[in-house]
């Protein structure tokens, strides 16, 4: 993800923010469970943090940015990072396995690359 992609999203955050009327730490309790993260979105906010494909869909949700916004940054390839990521991987494994279940149980994609992009971030309780 080249820089000029993390600055233009970070602003158009900024912006969705600034015109709800929502502080840092609102940001960061709506979108990530989490006031305490607010310093983590102002840097994203200026485009000085890569951001995971997580983080971007709950940052689309609750301030409702529109995909021209965010498939440019879901979608641009890191020039720094050609292999898949340990979260990629997992969640490629976890998509695998959950295909291979005789049970029959049906286990939601998204569920479970969420679940692998918390597990590989190290925001897992053991």
């Amino acid at each position: 993800m080249t820089s000029d992609l993390l600055r233009t999203f970070g602003k158009h955050v900024r912006d969705a923010r600034v015109r709800l009327g929502w502080t840092l730490e609102t940001l960061a309790e709506t979108a990530l469970a989490n006031p305490d993260r607010k310093g983590y979105l102002s840097q994203i906010e200026n485009g000085k943090r890569p951001i995971s494909a997580l983080t971007i869909g709950n940052l689309a949700r609750v301030l409702d940015l529109p995909t021209s916004v965010t498939d440019p940054v879901m979608h641009a390839p890191d020039p720094d990072d050609a292999e898949p990521s340990t979260a990629d991987k997992t969640a490629e494994r976890l998509l695998t396995l959950a295909a291979k279940d005789e049970t029959g149980r049906k286990t939601s994609e998204a569920l479970l690359i969420t679940l692998a992009y918390e597990f590989a971030d190290g925001d897992h309780i053991d």
